[in-house]
């Protein structure tokens, strides 16, 4: 009989246990019901649980980094601001209710008790953008982790407390920086519940569940998703306009020599040009074979953007940048805005020789068009480079020197032969004039 009051004790206690734990809204909790609608937490279920500690609560933030070319690119130079306040809910509206059916009503939350943060992208100690990020063509999803802070002081009663998550970029035209301008599916709120119940030494905080409205209207009776912040969705990285994305392009200019006359030893003087840039962006370049290359940033190291125009090079046959047969140049990471107010790019080739060469352009996409020459340069009209978003896209400068025929050598020594054929027919017709003297 003592055996059995125990067991039932043991059992008694195990229930209490797990009621309490279920309460906490775990990462196991299966469905709640706000405003009399009873939902379902959707997609990633442990994955999307939250920790906290008695002073924080975490936060994410999500870029995904596109680049089909698959380089690695820089951090855009973006922060993100994450300001929290009480939800607009008045006592007794809306209610939590657990795996066990057990209900709770929600607390608008109180001002002060969960502080806002800050989360920088492309920046590191010193303010200097040296983070590069492998991009992919399918996206890479880079997170940075920010800490909202806890004050339990705040509270004067145990309870489930909400608040809304409120995100705004500095920036605030993200597209300045070269991210993909937001879409219409795209929210910058969030919701949070925190837990509080009795302690052993007085208030504290037990649990935190963050969550997002999947309607556009962002109405939270709604079906919602649960979330550790400002996190992709279930499709696609690459397709998914429910997170910022920074995607960026990558070309080759490549010099091509040919002919049988032609010098392939011969480094051409090129000028290229970044018009429109995004100020305070990064890219690299890398010029491969260009040993004369002295320009005022190191052959293959990242350059910054400004408000002006970039150049590589100069616009003469004086320029630094010079590229002999199967030389190349690759600018790697370029970001683009967005709209009409897009990227370009120039390429101009100058012949600093005595050779008559034939230009033309060529590239792995497209035909690009070529600008009218003034004789000694050879340059490709403005390209957008959003249009060579592809694998292996290089443009090609043609130079063509073709050899003269042999037979060039009759044209050549023509006045002569002329010369030497008038003077024997002169002298066939002497002869012919003195033989007939003579007959007579």
């Amino acid at each position: 009989m003592k055996m059995m009051k125990k067991i039932s004790a043991l059992v008694l206690a195990l229930v209490m246990v797990l009621t309490v734990s279920t309460v906490a809204f775990s990462a196991g909790d299966t469905g709640r019901t706000v405003g009399g609608t009873n939902y379902s937490y959707q997609g990633s279920g442990d994955d999307r649980s939250l920790t906290s500690s008695s002073d924080s609560i975490p936060l994410v933030k999500s870029i995904v980094f596109i680049n089909a070319d698959g380089s690695n690119v820089f951090e855009p130079d973006i922060t993100f601001s994450y300001t929290v306040a009480p939800a607009e809910i008045t006592s007794g509206e809306v209610s939590v209710t657990d795996a066990n059916d057990v209900t709770t009503n929600v607390l608008p939350g109180v001002a002060g008790g969960v502080i806002g943060t800050t989360i920088t992208f492309g920046k590191t100690i010193g303010g200097e953008n040296t983070t590069a990020v492998e991009a992919t063509a399918t996206g890479k999803n880079v997170e940075r982790t920010g800490s909202l802070s806890f004050d339990i002081n705040q509270f004067s009663r145990a309870g489930i407390y909400r608040y809304v998550i409120t995100e705004t970029p500095s920036p605030s035209d993200i597209t300045s920086v070269g991210l993909t301008a937001r879409s219409s599916n795209y929210s910058n709120k969030r919701y949070l519940d925190v837990y509080i119940k009795n302690g052993d030494n007085g208030l504290e905080m037990f649990g935190a569940v963050m969550f997002a409205a999947t309607e556009a209207s962002e109405d939270i009776t709604k079906t919602t998703k649960k979330t550790t912040g400002f996190t992709p969705s279930d499709v696609p990285l690459n397709e998914d306009d429910t997170v910022d994305r920074y995607t960026t392009y990558s070309f080759i200019i490549k010099k091509n020599v040919q002919g049988d006359l032609a010098d392939r030893s011969h480094e051409f003087p090129f000028y290229i040009s970044v018009a429109n840039s995004i100020s305070g962006a990064k890219f690299t370049y890398t010029a491969d074979g260009t040993e004369t290359f002295t320009g005022t940033t190191k052959n293959g190291t990242a350059v910054t953007l400004s408000a002006d125009d970039f150049t590589i090079g100069a616009d003469s046959t004086d320029s630094s940048l010079k590229l002999k047969h199967n030389d190349t140049i690759k600018l790697e990471g370029v970001p683009s805005k967005q709209g009409s107010d897009k990227l370009t790019v120039v390429v101009k080739e100058y012949n600093n020789t005595d050779d008559t060469y034939t230009p033309s352009a060529s590239a792995t996409k497209g035909t690009p068009e070529m600008a009218a020459g003034s004789g000694t340069s050879a340059a490709i009209k403005p390209f957008d480079i959003v249009s060579n978003d592809t694998d292996d896209q290089i443009i090609t400068m043609n130079n063509t020197l073709t050899a003269i025929s042999p037979t060039g050598y009759v044209t050549r020594f023509a006045p002569y032969a002329l010369i030497l054929i008038g003077g024997i027919v002169m002298l066939l017709i002497a002869k012919k004039h003195k033989k007939h003297t003579d007959e007579e």
